[in-house]
């Protein structure tokens, strides 16, 4: 039990159970919609599975959906992505190992062939979770062309190609009249096509993106463009080519309008319309069962996705960049600025204390004027604290850097904090019991080892206003929680906003929750910019997210929230970890000294 911990009771705990449940989405098993998504994923791979495909039977009949695209590692890669935990990540391979293997004993192909084939899918959908994990999300996603050549290589290029040599390998050992590079070029076609069409929209699906994606309304036209599109090609089939020209036009003017999350979504639609199209007689690929229509409808997708989700990419980086340019000049300017007016206060409060100090010691002791003589040595001081948090607003300050335990900031941040409360509002620092144990265990909270090595006064005032943001914030309940990242950086869509670092894999990071009314801000990232606020009326200089912003970028950190509107806010900060033998200790030292000189 920490020092500033306080006892937690039954309501307590409700309450830090309330508080932390919606926030804290790494926590869940699967994420938005936690298993009803993943029966809805296994529901909808059932379906296209049974009903228009029959796994293993019909891959070679060019108006099959197997022929055309194969969904079912796409939805068990979007499946196991959903997948926080190791346990809920081999419950999520069973079922969809069951899944198939019920699919695949419809149809007239032998038990062994389906629970094989389904054995394939399974360690193809593992694999492709494991390499978005482990190489697309840390690199930024696919929303930079970095990510994206990694996404394009790895999964519709290298894992496709594994799974259609173990699937030719199965028909075609089990299946007489089944050619293996026949079957290897259809099974890595359909794949490729699957996993370059579908899987980057259900990448880049976020509620919130969405949400902000479609209040813009001008980009309801391009997405009622690409409809039209595809109504003029299931009425007018045999105008293919403008179709085709009209469909591409319309997904590229979507992807300069509204970026990653409208083209990935519009591709998704547009190959799921087409396929349809195709397998139902209608539109531009229907005429041609030989195979040319097959071939030339995943051509035609393959192209118009990698121009489309090109296109979104660049726009994306070259607006990013932009941004930060003009952020960059904002605060440079700013920092100027804070420069010259830091520099002259100084000299004003130099002068006067430097008189205080002339007066007193002039003055006996025990004269009743030394009160006063006090009173401006503390606002002198509290002056030269102001400055400080300009210049570090203004990402100016230079952090004095020692070995700082975060257990011991955050404890006497709580405890100012906790005086500072109104009536009514509590702080629960995690550890306590109204944390519980299990979250106890997963965060490592309690924990006094966790250092850190950095600036102490600049990551205290941090800490001081993460916590005085979300007290004033808070309708009844503020919870902090320590923790240790250990390898694993936070997923894609865990934060709405990260400043700073954009993966910090190995750190020590401080979360601070409220259960208030949520930030309304769009952008988000607005709150950090200084004197910015939001709070209309309320007390505040605007510099506190700032502030912190300040010091996480300093120590080559980052902060991240989440935030929704009526369910509060959470902040993680997050400082580069540090290892606790002494050894590592004197070597990290070393390096960081080496590259600050």
């Amino acid at each position: 039990m920490h020092g500033n911990s306080i006892d937690a009771g039954p309501s307590r705990q409700a309450r830090a159970t309330r508080i932390t449940q919606p926030l804290r989405r790494a926590d869940h098993a699967f994420t938005r919609g936690g298993a009803l998504n993943a029966t809805a994923l296994l529901l909808l791979l059932y379906y296209a599975n049974h009903l228009l495909s029959r796994p293993g039977a019909c891959t070679s009949l060019n108006h099959t959906l197997s022929a055309v695209v194969w969904p079912a590692p796409v939805l068990g890669i979007a499946l196991l992505l959903h997948c926080r935990r190791p346990l809920t990540r081999w419950l999520g391979a069973v079922s969809l190992y069951v899944t198939l293997l019920i699919t695949g004993s419809l149809d007239w192909v032998p038990w062994c062939v389906d629970a094989l084939f389904a054995a394939v899918n399974v360690i193809e959908a593992a694999t492709g979770a494991w390499l978005v994990r482990r190489y697309v999300m840390p690199g930024g996603g696919v929303d930079t062309l970095r990510g994206f050549a990694m996404f394009v290589l790895l999964l519709p290029v290298g894992a496709a190609a594994m799974h259609a040599m173990f699937a030719a390998a199965v028909l075609s050992v089990w299946m007489n009249d089944r050619e293996w590079l026949n079957e290897w070029s259809r099974a890595y076609a359909a794949n490729a096509l699957a996993l370059l069409t579908l899987l980057p929209a259900l990448i880049t699906w976020q509620a919130r993106a969405c949400r902000t994606m479609w209040a813009r309304h001008r980009n309801w036209l391009p997405a009622l463009a690409a409809f039209g599109s595809l109504c003029f090609a299931s009425i007018w089939s045999g105008q293919g080519e403008v179709a085709r020209a009209l469909l591409a036009l319309s997904l590229c003017w979507a992807a300069l309008e509204g970026g990653l999350v409208l083209a990935s979504q519009l591709n998704a639609g547009a190959a799921i319309s087409l396929i349809a199209m195709t397998l139902g007689g209608r539109g531009p690929y229907a005429f041609h069962y030989d195979g040319r229509g097959v071939w030339a409808l995943q051509v035609d997708l393959i192209g118009v996705v990698i121009l489309s989700m090109c296109i979104a990419i660049a726009t994306g980086e070259r607006r990013r960049l932009a941004r930060q340019i003009e952020r960059s000049r904002r605060f440079e300017s700013l920092g100027f600025f804070a420069g010259g007016i830091v520099h002259d206060f100084n000299n004003v409060l130099a002068t006067i204390n430097c008189h205080a100090e002339y007066v007193s010691d002039r003055l006996a002791a025990g004269v009743r004027v030394d009160e006063s003589i006090d009173e401006i040595h503390r606002v002198v001081e509290r002056g030269r604290d102001l400055t400080t948090q300009i210049l570090l607003a203004a990402r100016r300050g230079e952090p004095v850097l020692t070995w700082v335990s975060v257990d011991e900031v955050v404890d006497e941040a709580l405890g100012s904090a906790r005086l500072a409360a109104a009536r009514g509002v509590e702080i629960v620092r995690c550890g306590d019991d109204a944390c519980g144990d299990a979250r106890r265990d997963d965060a490592g909270c309690g924990d006094t080892r966790h250092m850190v090595f950095a600036d102490r006064s600049q990551f205290a005032r941090a800490v001081v206003n993460l916590v005085g943001n979300a007290v004033r914030a808070a309708r009844a309940t503020v919870v902090v929680r320590i923790g240790a990242s250990n390898g694993h950086a936070p997923a894609p869509d865990e934060f709405d906003v990260v400043v700073g670092e954009p993966s910090m894999p190995n750190g020590v990071w401080i979360e601070v929750s409220d259960d208030g009314d949520g930030i309304d801000v769009e952008p988000l990232d607005r709150i950090f910019e200084p004197f910015y606020s939001n709070r209309r009326g309320a007390p505040g200089t605007g510099l506190g997210l700032a502030i912190v912003a300040g010091a996480a970028i300093a120590h080559r950190g980052q902060i991240a929230v989440a935030t929704a509107r009526g369910a509060g806010s959470r902040f993680r900060l997050t400082l580069p970890a540090v290892r606790s033998t002494s050894t590592s200790n004197e070597t990290d030292i070393g390096a960081r000294d080496t590259a600050q000189e």
